[in-house]
C-alpha cells in the first residue's frame, strides 16, 4: 500500500498508522514486526510547515508549557535550522553543518553536573549523537532560570554552543507532537 492508503486502512479499522514517542514504544513496534527483511509504514510523514523542537524528546521532562520557551536575539529566527547560544544567553539558528562547542544535559545523575560544556567544534548532529552517547542529550532550555545558568557556564568561553533546539517539519498522522524529528533518523 501506499503511506496514504496505509492511514486509511489504519484509521477505518483502528484508530491511526502507528505513532512512536519513545525508545519503550520503538521497541515495542520492533517486537511486533516479525520479518525484518519487509519494511513498514508508520505515522510519521513530511508536513508542511516548519516548528521547532527540542531533542530531548521526554514528555515527562517538560512542564507546561517549557517546550515553547525561546529566547531569539533581535530579528532571529531567520535562516538555519539549528540553534546556538551566544554567551549573552541570545539564541540564533545558523545552519545545522556549522560546527560549534555544545552544551549537554545530563540527567543520569552519575555525576553532580546537569549542564556539561564540550568544548569541540561539531556540526549539530555530530554534538546531539554525543550527547546522546556520553550524557543524556543536548540541552533543552526550558525557561529564563535554565537559560542564565546556562548562560554562566559558557560565559567564561566567549564562544556561543549548540543547543538542543532545531527546526524540522515532521508530522505525526495523528497529529500528535513529536519532539523528535531529527533524531527520527534514529528509529526509521
Amino acid at each position: 500500500m501506499t503511506w496514504t492508503d496505509a492511514q486509511s486502512y489504519c484509521r477505518e479499522k483502528y484508530t491511526d498508522l502507528a505513532t512512536v514517542d519513545d525508545m519503550e514504544d520503538l521497541n515495542k513496534l520492533i517486537t511486533c514486526v516479525n520479518d525484518y527483511k519487509l519494511w513498514y509504514w508508520i505515522g510519521l510523514k513530511k508536513g508542511d510547515s516548519m516548528k521547532w523542537h527540542w531533542s530531548l524528546a521526554d514528555r515527562c521532562f517538560y512542564r507546561n508549557g517549557e517546550t515553547e520557551f525561546r529566547n531569539w536575539d533581535t530579528g532571529t529566527p531567520q535562516n538555519g535550522n539549528c540553534a546556538l547560544m551566544s554567551t549573552a544567553g541570545l539564541w540564533n539558528n545558523t545552519s545545522c553543518d556549522d560546527q560549534h562547542h555544545f552544551i549537554c544535559y545530563d540527567g543520569k545523575q552519575v555525576t553532580n553536573l546537569t549542564y556539561v560544556l564540550i568544548q569541540e567544534n561539531k556540526t549539530w548532529i555530530d554534538a546531539q549523537s554525543y550527547c546522546r552517547q556520553h550524557h543524556t542529550d543536548l540541552v533543552s532550555v526550558r525557561n529564563q532560570t535554565e537559560n542564565t545558568e546556562i548562560e554562566k557556564k559558557i560565559s567564561l568561553r566567549g564562544l556561543p554552543v549548540w543547543n538542543g533546539l532545531f527546526l524540522d517539519s515532521w508530522i505525526w498522522s495523528d497529529q500528535s507532537d513529536s519532539h523528535s524529528e531529527n533524531g527520527s533518523q534514529d528509529i526509521l
